[in-house]
């Protein structure tokens, strides 16, 4: 009967192993097609931008999009980069271009309104989940004493939970804007992305890519094998300004 249930245990495995393998096929394979609609979404609405300058149209268009194949390399133009709705104490018209290509793909063509400014609105932790608690898919925005910008994406809601529970997607990033733009992508090491606790705001697990302190007065980082990323400033910092952007569709988009 042992050697039976040895074999028996095998094909068991091996069944799991085919079952396991055909669902990875078929997640990339989806995962494909999402890229390829993304793709001609993005291209359909560029089109429409190029349509709506009154005149100006950029010639040879195929030849013109398949350039932007390296997002690094391309240039956005100035209707496709995110504007900010309301002023803003940190961003500054040139961190926008490298706003668009930190973003994925599903939020560019996306304008910037302001949820939450630190100097206006105080630190209570009361109106900060009041005015950002319910949103997904937000800008967090860091200057530092030192003038060192920086920040994350955040896929998740920022409510507040009791026990320390991370959340998010893989959409979450870390980046810097000065002194030198940067972003940080998910690895995929591990998916302890995005925590909102009583005590602090964090993001990445283990050793934390970026912390803040509940009062939101000081700050830590530090590499974090979540993003692989550096320090974003100096491992420990003393927040000056925070702001928290929640991402709107462009008005003439919605409006056509």
């Amino acid at each position: 009967p042992i050697p039976c249930m040895k074999k028996a245990s095998k094909e068991q495995k091996a069944l799991q192993k085919r079952k396991e393998k055909e669902e990875k096929k078929k997640l990339k394979e989806r995962q494909k097609q999402s890229k390829q609609q993304t793709k001609l979404q993005e291209k359909e609405l560029r089109a429409k931008i190029r349509l709506r300058k009154k005149g100006i149209f950029v010639e040879n268009f195929q030849q013109d999009n398949a350039s932007q194949s390296s997002d690094s390399n391309y240039e956005p133009m100035e209707e496709e980069v995110p504007q900010f709705l309301q002023p803003s104490r940190i961003l500054k018209k040139e961190d926008a271009p490298h706003l668009f290509k930190f973003l994925p793909r599903r939020w560019r063509f996306h304008d910037l309104s302001r949820l939450y400014v630190l100097s206006e609105d105080g630190a209570s932790r009361t109106t900060f989940q009041a005015k950002v608690g319910n949103k997904a898919c937000t800008l967090l925005v860091i200057r530092d004493s030192r003038g060192a910008t920086f920040g994350a994406f955040c896929s998740a809601a920022w409510q507040a939970s009791k026990e320390a529970h991370f959340k998010g997607d893989g959409e979450t990033f870390l980046f810097t804007l000065q002194p030198t733009p940067k972003q940080f992508k998910w690895t995929s090491a591990n998916d302890m992305l995005q925590l909102c606790a009583a005590d602090c705001i964090a993001l990445g697990g283990k050793t934390h890519g970026l912390w803040l302190d509940s009062q939101l007065e000081r700050g830590r980082t530090s590499a974090c094998e979540t993003f692989d990323n550096t320090p974003l400033t100096t491992e420990e910092f003393v927040i000056q300004e925070v702001e928290v952007w929640e991402l709107v569709v462009k008005e003439f988009l919605s409006s056509s």
